[in-house]
């Protein structure tokens, strides 16, 4: 996990939450590893996939162009 969407505590975190619940759950540990994995797998790869994306983002708009153009408008964003 690239670190361009601040993710990858957050993403731990919630491994943890998921996987204590399957443990204090399922029967057996393997059977709270697969309801683990099947939980979690659909959201890991969508998220890394986007903090990919971001730092792709972030390494283009460091190019001179893009930060003369970035930079006035930054300024003109909402704070929200």
């Amino acid at each position: 996990m690239t670190p361009n969407v601040g993710q990858g505590a957050c993403q731990a975190v919630e491994d943890a939450a998921v996987l204590a619940a399957a443990l204090a759950t399922e029967p057996t540990a393997e059977s709270a590893l697969a309801r683990y994995d099947a939980e979690r797998r659909p959201r890991g790869p969508s998220v890394a996939r986007a903090a990919r994306q971001a730092g792709r983002m972030g390494q283009q708009l460091a190019r001179p162009l893009a930060v003369a153009v970035r930079t006035p408008l930054s300024g003109r964003l909402p704070p929200a």
